[in-house]
């Protein structure tokens, strides 16, 4: 890196005057018109998610690198590589100079600024629009590429651990069919006969303290992910704790039983212990159950969780008991079969754990660098 400087910014509508950048939309392309010119050519439509592919197509407009974005859907902008494509009406789409604009470093500047800006259904990304909107600066081309280069390298790593996480969670998905087709022919068991719910205590807020030093509160809201959060607990004065019942330990298995989060499951991970609210339950196992680990991954990985729901009484706001959740009927292969799929979803869990929170850091980092790289108050060598 050397001396920093901020670049001068240009609006789209001066650098459409001066020939380097062009602004258009795309054609009215119907499901009528697929279905009579069938083909293999990508048609991309307004989208809020993905990257906005709304069919395929036997003819298409562009054979070129550019990039468009949703009229409608948010006004999501997409860089698109040279490949043969169409964009219909509701979108748009950008043409650059490349002697003058790199367009994967276009694309990031246009993407920062459309992340701090507000689209909706109502007002629509018309070029008219952004054209007086949006701007980009001009610095050296070769610094463009580079600065591409470090941005679209974070988000093909980014691209590649979701991959990964998406693939695994394929395999889980083939191994949860398995489990039901087991429970299917008669091979399964109650939960209550390896594990019983504990449930918490009823702590009055009144006795609600926010001294790091007291011991932290687990609550519905704490169970999220397939882990327990208490970082922004309420806590309770250790003079007023309950018996050790209610106490909650690294590794204990706990679930929401009320609310909206009702059949959330979660692992304790911290050292320190902390306490269970009433609308928390705890999974207590039986001792000299064999079955433990393979109960434990069944919980983690959100198999049960839609029968849990299932079980649950109530509309907007469901709740279930413990006695409910013991009663729900689980498959239950025998010892070499709940070691095998016990140890193949730990595995799993394991894994995509760590490459989720591989994506928070690739994605903080990119948050975090953006702003400087795209400015010009951080430079780049080349």
């Amino acid at each position: 890196m050397s001396e920093t400087y901020p670049w001068v910014q240009y609006p789209l509508h001066e650098l459409e005057a001066r020939g380097i950048a062009t602004l258009g939309r795309g054609n009215i392309i119907s499901k009528k018109d697929i279905q009579s010119n069938p083909g293999g050519y990508p048609i991309y439509s307004s989208s809020a998610k993905g990257e906005g592919l709304f069919g395929n197509y036997g003819d298409y407009m562009f054979d070129e690198e550019m990039i468009t974005w949703s009229v409608d859907g948010g006004g999501n902008l997409f860089y698109r590589p040279r490949h043969r494509f169409s964009v219909t009406n509701v979108s748009g789409y950008m043409r650059l100079d490349t002697s003058v604009l790199d367009y994967r470093f276009a694309h990031a500047a246009l993407a920062l600024q459309h992340s701090k800006l507000t689209f909706d259904y109502q007002t629509k990304a018309h070029p008219s629009v952004i054209r007086n909107l949006y701007h980009l600066p001009i610095p050296p081309l070769p610094e463009q590429k580079k600065i591409a280069e470090i941005l679209f390298g974070i988000d093909n790593t980014i691209s590649n651990l979701s991959k990964a996480i998406a693939k695994s969670e394929t395999i889980l998905t083939g191994i949860f069919a398995e489990l039901d087709l087991m429970a299917n022919e008669g091979m399964t068991f109650t939960l209550g006969g390896v594990a019983r719910v504990q449930n918490g205590y009823a702590f009055q807020s009144s006795i609600f303290s926010e001294n790091p030093s007291d011991i932290p509160l687990v609550r519905i809201s704490n169970i999220s992910g397939g882990i327990v959060d208490t970082s922004n607990s309420k806590r309770i004065p250790r003079t007023l704790s309950p018996s050790d019942e209610y106490q909650v330990k690294k590794g204990d298995i706990l679930i929401a039983m009320s609310g909206a989060t009702t059949g959330k499951i979660g692992e304790y991970q911290e050292d320190a212990i902390c306490l269970l609210n009433q609308r928390v339950g705890k999974f207590v196992f039986r001792q000299g159950s064999d079955s433990t680990a393979y109960i434990t991954q069944l919980l983690l990985s959100g198999f049960l969780e839609s029968r849990i729901l299932t079980k649950a009484a109530g509309g907007a706001q469901p709740n279930i008991s413990g006695k409910g959740i013991e009663d729900i009927e689980i498959p239950f292969p025998g010892a070499a079969d709940q070691e095998k799929y016990g140890s193949a979803i730990k595995e799993i869990l394991r894994v995509n754990s760590r490459r989720r929170i591989l994506v928070e850091k690739y994605q903080d980092l990119k948050a975090s660098i953006s702003s400087d790289l795209l400015s010009g108050r951080q430079r780049v060598g080349v």
